[in-house]
């Protein structure tokens, strides 16, 4: 729908710090288009950072996800860390229940938050790069869950493709024209 779009697109145009333009855009990605979305950028040190996440009906998962980032540790077997070391777009049409299970052994969680975790029960999942003059400075998350049964497939690639280059954050721009001295 290109209505939602310009909205996406809208809300990054105004004048808002770079992560609450981020955030917003999450927040309108979901319900619409995905039970949860997240949004990472890569920091000045190069180590990656969760900007932005939001949940379609329940804040603690989305704050579960935002404060521990375990999808953004080194080995741990998660598509969103691959994808901003690769700037290559991840698509899971169908989520088996052996991945999500290895994703949880190696996600250095507690095991009531991996239970909250499994509460998701994801069903397919999308993460798009968000790059700038072909550097990979972040990724943008969709996961369908079963909550809405959805399942990424035909018109829904589509959206993240066509939202990335338009999140991709102004500091990062910045960091890119002007490369840290060694």
């Amino acid at each position: 729908d290109s209505h939602l779009l310009k909205q996406l697109v809208g809300g990054l145009s105004a004048p808002l710090e770079c992560y609450e333009a981020l955030r917003q855009v999450v927040e309108r990605l979901v319900p619409q288009l995905a039970d949860l979305a997240a949004i990472d950028i890569l920091g000045d040190d190069g180590t990656p950072q969760r900007v932005a996440v939001s949940h379609a009906n329940n804040p603690a998962i989305a704050s579960v996800l935002q404060r521990t980032a375990c999808d953004l540790r080194d080995g741990t077997c998660a598509p969103t860390l691959t994808v901003l070391r690769s700037g290559s777009p991840y698509l899971k049409e169908e989520c088996d229940q052996v991945g999500f299970e290895l994703f949880l052994a190696t996600a250095e969680l507690t095991g009531d938050l991996k239970e909250v975790l499994r509460g998701l029960q994801p069903c397919s999942y999308i993460a798009v790069p968000l790059s700038i003059r072909g550097n990979c400075v972040g990724v943008i998350t969709l996961l369908y869950t079963a909550l809405s049964r959805r399942l990424s497939h035909g018109p829904t690639h589509v959206w993240p493709h066509q939202l990335a280059p338009r999140v991709s954050p102004p500091p990062l721009l910045a960091r890119l024209d002007h490369p840290p001295r060694h």
